[in-house]
């Protein structure tokens, strides 16, 4: 059997161990939020650097294609030449 004093002794090392549990699940929390908010960053910079990467290659095939409308305006033959060869090696490809 448990004698008066061992069992304030069983009874306080309880309640220590209950106060160290709260302690460290607020730790738990505290390390969690700052992880929340990194991540909440590196998804910022992300998305920010994929809207400039999407802007900057949309920039680049609005300058190729006005690239290629001057080069058809220039040489409205060759442009004419060149899509009946695609087209005839497109054709010869599809027969096969």
């Amino acid at each position: 059997m448990a004698t008066p004093s061992k069992t304030v002794e069983i009874e306080d090392l309880q309640a220590q161990f209950d106060l160290l549990r709260n302690d460290l699940k607020d730790l738990t929390d505290m390390v969690g939020m700052g992880v929340k908010e990194r991540a909440a960053l590196v998804k910022d910079r992300a998305s920010d650097q994929a809207a400039a990467l999407r802007d900057e290659a949309t920039e680049k095939a609005l300058d190729l294609h006005r690239e290629a409308e001057q080069a058809v305006r220039a040489n409205p033959l060759m442009a004419v030449a060149l899509i009946a060869g695609v087209g005839f090696l497109l054709g010869a490809a599809a027969r096969r």
